[in-house]
């Protein structure tokens, strides 16, 4: 039924039949060379687009692979220069509350930087509040502290509008 049904449409195709007809006119020899150009077209058409495309896909993964086991190799030498080296802590002077206002004050003064309120905490400890200041001063400041090796203890930054940050330190 379903042989039937295909060589129906086959026939009521008119260009197919006309197709079909014209091949069944030609000579044996023909119809051969007419197959085998065929063939050699599906040939074709399955290397260039199947076999071809897979074959270069696989040359680059090949290429990214090679490539990714040369960064791999780059990372382990990285990471064993870095496990090997050392890295020195920074070094805190050890001050007192007034030494640690002095320098305080020097940096406050360097930069422009204002606190709102100093407390002592302890003999060897500040604790700063400032509110509204330029975070680019609260920065400076921050550097300048940094330079004259002061350990931050506690640190609290709040963002009161664009640029402008209230700030709670805690120095040792």
């Amino acid at each position: 039924m379903m042989k039937q049904w295909f060589v129906q449409q086959f026939q009521q195709s008119p260009s197919l039949y006309a197709i079909w007809l014209a091949f069944c006119a030609r000579t044996q020899r023909e119809r051969l060379l007419i197959m085998v150009g065929l063939a050699l077209l599906l040939v074709l058409g399955l290397f260039y687009g199947v076999w071809q495309p897979a074959y270069q896909a696989k040359l680059d993964a090949q290429q990214r692979l090679t490539r990714a086991n040369g960064q791999y190799q780059q990372l382990l030498v990285n990471a064993q220069q870095i496990a090997s080296s050392k890295v020195s802590e920074p070094t805190f002077e050890d001050r007192d509350g007034t030494e640690l206002l002095q320098v305080v004050n020097l940096a406050s003064s360097q930069t422009q930087f204002a606190a709102d309120r100093i407390n002592f905490e302890g003999q060897d400890s500040l604790q700063i509040w400032a509110s509204n200041v330029p975070f680019a001063r609260v920065s400076a400041w921050l550097n300048a502290l940094g330079e004259q090796q002061v350990m931050i203890d506690d640190f609290q930054l709040e963002r009161v509008s664009d640029g402008q940050v209230n700030v709670r330190i805690t120095l040792d």
